[in-house]
């Protein structure tokens, strides 16, 4: 009895033992698993830091391209900002520090719109711009940029030279519109009129007072107490009262407009180069009405109608159906009126001497004593003044040198020209 009872228990014990040796053989077996993995994992981690390096430099690469693109583009939206209109030149473009283009560096002019933009180019100007110039010092992309930069930097100080001419011109243009180069600066006259050969007493000297428009420049002239013949506007919106204003004078001529070469000022109505001969006839016409007295038209301004041989043809063709003599200002020296009036078999009569040239009293009388030294040696003369202030009280203050002529108007002088 006391045998079986053993051999139960000894064979309980090794299948317990049996059991558990598996156990710890599976835990070993676990457990070098889990130390080769760790050991795995700990071999390959500087392997991926070294693989990870060209990967950024990669990226960096990447980066740097996109930045130039972004600066390439912000180049051409700089440049296409630069727009020509009708009225601008190149020197205007280059020297407006508001309009940008090819000589104004990036850095210094260019403003990005995007904050993200701005960011990159500062960034990059101090690191890869800065890198690949350094890196390119010595090839011929470099040498072929300083060409450009040397030649724009010549063309830029052109364009200054050419701004500085401009302005001079700019200056002499306003000089001269407030002075007109039309009227009243002459050449001295080389052809001297022809009187009728007859031995006069004292030399003959019609006064004309142009530019007639008011009551109040009437009555002004007539207070210099001398013999003049009033040349009066035609009716317009400028001067409605011309009209009546001609019918206070005992004699008269009209002062007829026409076109200038360099006046800003032009009348209404004046007579242009590539007027028609009905144009013109509507507007003779029409002052034959307003004045039916009329005999003698001169022209006010007209340096570039009268230097017109076709103009003043239409002219004269127009005057000889409307029975009207034409009298020269004689406001260019290129005037072709003495060879249309030869063409119709006309006498050429215009004037000698323009008083008032230079506003000033001392020149306004020399000029007058000119026009009586004329009038005493060839008979004949002709001045032309305008109802100014100098030129009233020099011809009221004269008295003693116009007796030295005969005043006479200029219906009265004409026929004694040949």
């Amino acid at each position: 009895m006391t045998t079986k009872k053993n051999t139960k228990k000894r064979t309980t014990k090794s299948k317990k033992s049996s059991g558990r040796f598996k156990i710890y053989a599976v835990l070993a077996l676990f457990g070098l698993l889990i130390a080769g993995l760790i050991y795995i994992s700990l071999k390959n981690t500087p392997k991926k830091e070294q693989t990870s390096e060209p990967k950024t430099q990669k990226t960096e690469q990447i980066h740097i391209l996109n930045t130039k693109d972004v600066i390439k583009k912000e180049q051409k939206n700089v440049r296409q900002s630069v727009k020509f209109d009708k009225d601008e030149n190149l020197s205007k473009i280059f020297l407006d520090p508001k309009s940008l283009d090819e000589t104004h560096s990036l850095s210094q002019k260019s403003k990005p719109k995007n904050n993200s933009t701005k960011q990159i180019i500062k960034k990059e100007q101090n690191t890869t711009i800065i890198k690949e110039i350094k890196a390119e010092a010595n090839t011929s992309k470099i040498k072929d940029k300083i060409i450009k930069k040397t030649e724009l930097d010549v063309v830029f100080n052109d364009t200054i030279q050419i701004q500085k001419e401009q302005n001079l011109t700019k200056k002499q243009e306003i000089k001269e519109i407030k002075k007109p180069k039309d009227e009243p600066v002459y050449k001295k006259i080389d052809k001297k009129p022809e009187p009728i050969k007859q031995n006069f007493k004292k030399g003959k000297l019609a006064i004309i007072i142009d530019d007639i428009g008011t009551f109040s420049q009437a009555n002004f002239t007539r207070s210099a107490g001398v013999l003049f013949t009033p040349s009066i506007f035609p009716s317009s919106k400028d001067h409605p009262d011309t009209p009546k204003i001609a019918k206070t004078f005992k004699t008269y001529m009209i002062h007829l407009p026409m076109q200038a070469q360099n006046f800003h000022s032009p009348e209404a109505d004046t007579l242009k180069v590539g007027d028609s001969y009905e144009t013109i006839l509507k507007k003779i016409q029409k002052i034959k009405q307003d004045f039916p007295n009329v005999k003698f038209i001169n022209n006010h301004t007209g340096s570039k109608f009268t230097s017109s041989f076709d103009a003043m043809d239409r002219v004269f063709k127009v005057f000889e159906k409307e029975n009207l003599i034409f009298i020269d200002s004689k406001t260019a020296p290129t005037t072709k009126v003495h060879e249309v009036a030869k063409k119709y078999g006309k006498k050429y009569v215009s004037r000698d001497v323009f008083l008032d040239d230079a506003d000033n009293k001392k020149m306004i009388r020399v000029e007058l004593e000119k026009a009586v030294k004329i009038a005493q040696k060839n008979g004949l003369a002709i001045a032309i003044g305008h109802p100014r202030k100098n030129t009233i009280e020099v011809l009221k203050n004269s008295k003693d040198l116009l007796q030295q002529v005969e005043l006479v108007y200029l219906k009265d002088i004409y026929e004694l020209y040949r």
